[in-house]
């Protein structure tokens, strides 16, 4: 839940954001909703696995760079 404050009246309020399921055991049987759950956790392990690596491949290039940084 977020807190959201009006600027005009400057009142708290809050706001649910997502999705809140009404009957969890018939999502819970629900193929499209797994189906949905698996592509999310394949498309994050993507996103996480390409950060990785792009880290990787900056810190081989900050060690190249120091290195030509000390033989001037």
């Amino acid at each position: 839940m977020d807190v959201i404050k009006n600027k005009s009246d400057g009142l708290v309020r809050f706001q649910a954001i997502g999705f809140a399921p009404l009957d969890f055991e018939a999502l819970k049987k629900d193929s499209k909703f797994k189906m949905l759950l698996k592509q999310t956790e394949i498309f994050k392990n993507y996103k996480l696995n390409w950060f990785s690596e792009a880290k990787k491949r900056m810190d081989k290039s900050f060690t190249l760079i120091e290195k030509e940084l000390a033989n001037d």
